[in-house]
C-alpha cells in the first residue's frame, strides 16, 4: 500500500501492485465532487472521471492496462495528491 500524508488530504492506494481492482481512499469527504486521472509513465492520460461529493473512496478496474508504472492524480477542492501504482 502506498500512503501519502501531507498536512491536509491523506490518500492511499491498495493493493499495490495491482492486477485488477484498485481502491483509492482519502481522509475526508468533500462537499464538492472530486476528479481523478490515471496517467501512464509516458504522460498519456488513460482514465479520468469524477467522484460524487461526500464520498471518500473510489474503486477502479485497471485490468485492461498493460503492466507498468502509473500515476493516479486526485483533485480535491483546493488540493491535489498524486500516488503511484504498479500494474502487474
Amino acid at each position: 500500500m502506498v500512503q501519502v500524508q501531507p498536512a491536509g488530504l491523506v490518500a492511499s492506494l491498495s493493493p499495490n501492485p495491482v492486477a485488477g481492482m484498485l481502491t483509492l481512499r482519502w481522509s475526508k469527504a468533500y462537499n464538492k465532487p472530486l476528479k481523478y486521472t490515471v496517467v501512464s509513465s509516458t504522460g498519456s492520460v488513460l482514465m479520468q472521471g469524477s467522484v460524487a461529493a461526500g464520498s471518500n473512496h473510489l474503486s477502479l478496474q485497471v485490468a485492461h492496462l498493460p503492466q507498468g508504472m502509473y500515476r493516479l492524480v486526485l483533485l480535491a477542492p483546493e488540493e491535489s495528491r498524486t500516488l503511484s501504482f504498479l500494474k502487474q
